[in-house]
């Protein structure tokens, strides 16, 4: 998955992930640093130790090492509760171990604590998207969207939503604004793209899906496999049937050191000769 960040440990670690139509098509944010000062609020003897498991927790998040992070993420939250930092990124790790439930209760926390965040209401309509309940998804995805009207994973994923329920032509509206401000220059952009070349496959916009799959150089292999995947459907739908099976070609070439991937794209290449869709977004497990 393509990610954008920005931050350091005074400050949020600003992440939200994309992923296009082999993945799970949804933005959403990810850890944050540990804080300092304004948002802790401690008592004196108790800030040195949630500062340190603060710390230790990110460096264990930045590594990898989710059980170590959670330990010291639960020890400043039950040292401070109203951490943001820790409430957050246990929400966020729950969320990373499927455990769901769990996470939306944390991330619930963390919005107690600071109501303006986006990213744990992104995070809950991720959630909710998962269990196919999209009107729940979209209004935490609006509530995010209302406090960052320029958030580009409020609006990437409240163009999902609308993908899942078929309406393509305002999930069209919206991928086209996000292109035409440039999001698709942007690293994590390249699933923007390929979103708004999906559904131009959905709508019959050959030309526009087109252009848009060839300018892009995605950076991702499960990106690059979509590319071809989509021109792939672009070509088959055009009755363009020999280009389409080299693209296709080139997608399970591409995708053939994975074997998740693999069996996802012979699947997904299968439903969209006999439905003529490029059907619903589908999560890579390795």
């Amino acid at each position: 998955m393509d990610v954008m960040n920005s931050g350091n440990i005074a400050g949020i670690f600003k992440k939200t992930i994309f992923a296009g139509a082999l993945a799970a098509s949804f933005g959403f944010g990810c850890a944050v640093m540990a804080e300092e000062g304004a948002d802790v609020r401690l008592k004196p003897f108790d800030s040195n130790e949630v500062s340190i498991n603060l710390e230790v927790g990110e460096m264990a998040m930045m590594a990898g090492n989710y059980d170590e992070a959670s330990t010291a993420f639960t020890r400043a939250f039950t040292l401070e509760p109203r951490s943001y930092p820790a409430a957050y990124n246990l929400g966020y790790i729950s969320q990373l171990k499927a455990k769901n439930e769990e996470a939306v209760r944390y991330y619930r926390q963390a919005l107690r604590i600071r109501p303006e965040s986006v990213d744990p209401l992104l995070n809950i309509g991720v959630i909710a998207m998962m269990d196919e309940k999209y009107d729940e998804a979209m209004v935490n995805f609006q509530k995010a969207l209302a406090i960052d009207a320029k958030s580009q994973g409020a609006r990437f994923n409240i163009s999902a939503v609308f993908m899942a329920k078929q309406n393509y032509a305002a999930a069209y509206q919206l991928l086209s604004d996000l292109i035409k401000e440039g999001a698709g220059k942007e690293k994590a952009g390249s699933d923007i793209v390929l979103k708004f070349a999906q559904v131009c496959v959905e709508l019959d916009k050959f030309a526009e899906a087109d252009a848009s799959l060839k300018e892009l150089k995605p950076a991702a292999r499960e990106s690059e496999v979509e590319k071809y995947y989509l021109t792939g459907c672009s070509l088959f739908k055009q009755k363009k049937n020999d280009e389409a099976e080299k693209a296709f070609a080139a997608a399970s070439d591409s995708a053939k050191d994975n074997e998740s991937l693999s069996k996802l794209l012979i699947g997904k290449i299968a439903e969209f000769k006999k439905t003529g869709r490029t059907a619903k977004p589908l999560r890579i497990k390795e």
